[in-house]
This record gives structure tokens, C-alpha cells and sequence, in this order.
């Protein structure tokens, strides 16, 4: 037989399997084959947003100094804005986490900033009207060095009050993060930026004695503390407390050697006093 011929027999065509012999069996079922779901679609089932690319947190993040960060806080609805504002001033445990350039974190700081600001200026306009009042040919100007050194006096305050609450953390770790310190640090400038620039008030900052500072921080300081709740322990409550009667001793023993103020006693008080009243109103 020729080597290239085939024939029905060689080839055994015959004995081929009929096409029935290939069809599923009916008591198969048929083999689907399922791909599981991406982390995002089952996300997206349960709805849960995506998540947000390092170029969108960044857009993110530089969003507050924009127009629409700006707008939220000059809504129509009054009482709203009051909530927002008090929201961004209140210290929540998420922006306490960490700073990462969070503007809510350093909201205390700014805002004592500001108001030492227009204290300052109310100061000058204040005084200005008071001269003018009385007429006097060469107006008395506000004492701007007095402004500034008091208020560079308040930022050292912080810096030292936060370093011994920092350095008392890390001996005996009283669970008061460096974030925490700053925030409450920050909200103790209010009453001290007022003390500091009451040249405003001449006849309220000569009657303001420093003890009093005192109790008003270590209030004020317990009372934002309480804020994050689990955060602070009665422990770290305590040993702020504790931390603001001994910085504010010290400063205000400090301050009133520099400035020269007696309020050691009810009568210091009343004659410093009528000194004021006899200089800003003169008989």
C-alpha cells in the first residue's frame, strides 16, 4: 500500500464516537465560573465611598483656604455657624490623633492670636477716643512695645507650659500626647491673652489678681480635658491641674516683678486703682 494514501479503513472513520457521546450529562450541572468581586465594587455593594488618592487628600487638606471652607461659616442659619465654630474649637480625639497640618488642630492658637490682634487694635482706637474725649492736644498712643512684649510673654507661657507638662508625660506617662498639650495650651492663652493686653482695661486689669488667673486656668484646662472623654484620665486631669497652679505662680511671680503690679493685697488693688481712674479721668 502506497505510504501517502489513506483509505476509510486506515482512517477508521467508522468507529468514531456519535455526537451524543459528547453532550452533557443532564444530572451535570453546568460549570459557571464566578470571579470574586474587587475590594471596591463590594465596598461599593455595601456602600462604602472609595477610597481617596494622595492628590485628592492634598486638595483635600489645602481646601480650608478656599472660598468654600470660608462660606460654610457665614451661612443664613445662625445657629449653625455657632455649632461649626464651636466644633472647630473643641479638640476631638481624631484631630488630637496626630497634627499633620490639620487647621482644626491649631483653631485654639489662631484664635487667640486674633483676639490678642483686636485687643490690640480696639486698644488703640479705644484710647484715641478717650484723649480726644477729653481734650487733650497730644493723644495718649497705645503703648504698642507694652503690646508686643506682653504678647510674645504669652507665647512663652506656652512653650514653658507645655514643656513641663511634656517632659512630666514622658517620666511617668500620664497618657498626654504632644498633639493634646498644644490644643490645651492653646485654649489658655484666651483669659491670659486678655490679661496680658488689658492696658484696654486699665481699671479691670489692675483689679484682676493673679490667684485668680490661676483657678481660671486650671478650670479652664480641666474642662477642655474632659472634652475628649476616654482620652484623658482623671490621672492627666489631675496632673494638669497640678502643672497650670505651678506655671501660673511662677509667671505671674515673674510678671508682676517685670511689670511692677502689686495685687497682694485688697488695698494695693483699690490704690492702683484710683492711680488709673486719675490718670485716664483726671479732676
Amino acid at each position: 500500500m502506497n505510504a501517502t494514501a489513506w483509505d476509510d479503513e486506515d482512517l477508521q472513520l467508522d468507529n468514531l464516537p456519535d455526537d451524543a457521546d459528547f453532550a452533557p450529562d443532564a444530572d451535570v450541572a453546568p460549570r459557571v465560573l464566578l470571579m470574586k468581586p474587587s475590594e471596591t465594587q463590594a465596598n461599593s455593594a455595601r456602600g462604602v465611598p472609595p477610597p481617596v488618592s494622595k492628590e485628592e487628600i492634598v486638595i483635600e487638606e489645602a481646601s480650608f483656604i478656599r472660598v468654600g471652607f470660608i462660606q460654610r461659616f457665614f451661612d443664613v442659619n445662625s445657629t449653625e455657624v455657632a455649632l461649626r465654630t464651636l466644633r472647630t474649637l473643641i479638640p476631638h480625639p481624631r484631630w488630637i490623633a496626630s497634627l499633620d497640618g490639620k487647621p482644626d488642630m491649631w483653631a485654639p492658637i489662631w484664635f487667640a492670636a486674633t483676639l490678642a490682634i483686636l485687643v490690640g487694635v480696639v486698644g488703640f482706637v479705644s484710647n484715641s477716643l478717650i484723649s480726644t474725649l477729653l481734650h487733650r492736644a497730644d493723644p495718649d498712643p497705645y503703648n504698642f512695645n507694652r503690646f508686643i512684649y506682653m504678647l510674645v510673654g504669652v507665647y512663652v507661657y506656652i512653650g514653658s507650659l507645655s514643656g513641663v507638662l511634656y517632659a512630666l508625660d514622658v517620666l511617668f506617662s500620664f497618657g498626654l500626647d504632644l498633639a493634646t498639650i498644644i490644643c490645651l495650651a492653646g485654649y489658655s492663652t484666651l483669659p491670659q491673652i486678655l490679661f496680658f493686653t488689658g492696658t484696654v482695661f486699665p481699671v479691670f486689669i489692675v483689679s484682676y489678681p493673679f490667684w485668680a488667673m490661676g483657678i481660671g486656668h486650671s478650670t479652664l484646662f480641666v474642662t477642655v480635658a474632659m472634652l475628649p472623654a476616654a482620652r484623658v484620665s482623671v490621672q492627666s486631669m489631675a496632673t494638669v491641674v497640678g502643672c497650670v497652679l505651678v506655671v501660673e505662680c511662677l509667671w505671674g511671680l515673674v510678671v508682676r516683678g517685670i511689670i511692677g503690679f502689686s495685687t497682694t493685697s485688697f488695698a494695693d488693688i483699690k490704690a492702683a486703682k484710683d492711680t488709673v481712674i486719675d490718670i485716664i479721668m483726671p479732676e
